[in-house]
Parts: C-alpha cells; structure tokens; sequence
C-alpha cells in the first residue's frame, strides 16, 4: 500500500493533468469555435449548438498519445477534422493506415489531413470526387 505522501503526489500529478487536459480542450474549442464563425461556414454549420466535448476529448488522448500536442497548428487541423467528421484521423482505419506509413504519425496525421483538406475543397468548389489509388 502506498504511504500518504506517495498517494497526495500521485493525487496532485493526476490532478495537473486533467487541468492541462482541460485548459487544452477549452482552447481547442475556442479556436475551433472561432474558425467557424470567420473563417469557415462549413464547420460553423457542423459545430453550431453541438457539444463538442466527447470529439474533443478524444482529439486530447490521441494528442498526448502521439505526441503532437505542444503542436497548435496540427492540435487545431487535427481538432478541425475530428469535428467536421465526428472521427478523430486516428479513428478513422482508412486514414490511420495511411498515416503510420508516415515517418512518424504527427507528419503523417499532417500529410493525411491535408489531403482530405485539398479533397473536400475540390468537392464543394466543383463538385468532383476525389478518386483515391491503392
């Protein structure tokens, strides 16, 4: 069994965690939030009145897990996708292939949320379908 200090630190570390959790998910969805109202009328229409914590916290662990999330820009696609899609990339089998063919998966989750990025654009601006090869 552990003793008193040992569990008050253990206490304390798990505490600053899921404050760090959640100052981080409370500005994802700030910006994400924000991106949709000036930027984007398309995630502004897949974000209004919806509660956006159960992707959030799913992009969080998948951020933590991989390594990418002291990285804003990636932090914010990665959180833009996740909810335009009610998917994390990861959670996605199709993507999360095509990402660990990457050197590391932040490039990978990059490389990969760009494409679908460059995809969905083409789709909504000429309405074609993005045929992917094996």
């Amino acid at each position: 069994m552990k003793n008193n200090d040992e569990m008050v630190f253990a206490l304390d570390e798990f505490q600053q965690r899921y404050l760090e959790d959640l100052e981080t998910k409370e500005w994802l969805e700030r910006v994400i939030r924000k991106a949709g109202e000036e930027q984007f009328p398309l995630l502004k229409a897949n974000i209004k009145g919806k509660d956006l914590n159960p992707i959030l916290d799913d992009v969080v662990r998948d951020a933590q897990k991989y390594g990418f999330e002291d990285d804003d820009r990636l932090l914010v696609r990665y959180g833009i996708y996740a909810v335009n899609n009610g998917v994390t990339p990861m959670d996605n089998p199709e993507l999360a292939r095509e990402i660990r063919k990457s050197e590391t998966v932040a490039l990978g989750i990059e490389d990969q949320i760009a494409l679908a990025d460059w995809a969905a654009r083409n789709y909504e601006m000429f309405g074609m379908e993005v045929e992917w090869g094996e």
